[in-house]
């Protein structure tokens, strides 16, 4: 495949991508779930004397660890990234980012007890796979929980691509990870995020093989110079 089209497919796909993240972003919510928030205030209120305010506080705080977490899983990337796992709110680059440790560690920590309460949740294991690459750079404890996910739901093209792109960063087995591709694309062949992922994945093929090509060429040229 040439370069012109991987460019062609890649910019359209991004395209598509950049349309669909500005509806994702900023997260908001219904009238219904502000009305839930409105309640839950209120009882807040009425709890404080009678000693139950502790336990209602603590649910607060669950609650927005839980949407936070929702939060980063959409800010996470699509999958097609350098493959450098970044804190947030940091460059990524390690070195004195106590918040963003402390952030990462909880929400491991968050998802963990999760998957344990709920082993075969394809969502949870997938969303997890995801937070173990983009976010703390675990590519082999990605790789293991893409494949748990995989088994658990074989049809989520979003896992399919993930696990795609995994393959291909890790070990670089082309074949191997076209077929994940190939499979992704078959369940939403229209899906942005596995265009877009696909597609750099034939521009990082492409740049592979003209860089072996020419690694091959100069050997040659060095061989012949004896």
């Amino acid at each position: 495949m040439s370069r012109a089209s991987s460019e062609s497919d890649l910019k359209s796909s991004n395209s598509c991508c950049m349309a669909l993240h500005n509806l994702l972003l900023p997260i908001t919510f219904d009238e219904e779930d502000k009305e839930d928030e409105v309640g839950l205030t209120n009882g807040l209120m009425l709890l404080s004397n009678s000693g139950l305010e502790m336990t209602e506080s603590h649910e607060v705080k669950e609650e927005k660890h839980r949407r936070t977490v929702e939060q980063l899983v959409v800010d996470g990337g699509g999958s097609g990234g350098d493959g450098r796992g970044k804190k947030c709110g940091g460059d990524g680059v390690g070195g004195g980012d106590s918040d963003g440790d402390s952030f990462e560690y909880s929400t491991d920590l968050y998802y963990t007890k999760m998957i344990q309460a709920d082993p075969g949740n394809s969502l949870l294991l997938g969303n997890y796979a995801k937070f173990l690459k983009e976010v703390s750079g675990n590519m082999v404890k990605a790789e293991e929980y893409c494949e748990r996910a995989i088994l658990a739901n074989p049809s989520d093209e979003n896992v399919l691509s993930l696990y795609a792109d995994l393959i291909w960063r890790a070990h670089k087995d082309v074949p191997r990870a076209n077929n994940y591709f190939h499979k992704a694309l078959k369940v939403a062949p229209n899906d942005c995020y596995v265009l877009a992922s696909y597609a750099h994945f034939l521009w990082d093929v492409e740049d592979e093989e003209e860089e072996q090509e020419h690694r091959q060429y100069q050997m040659n040229d060095n061989n012949l110079s004896i």
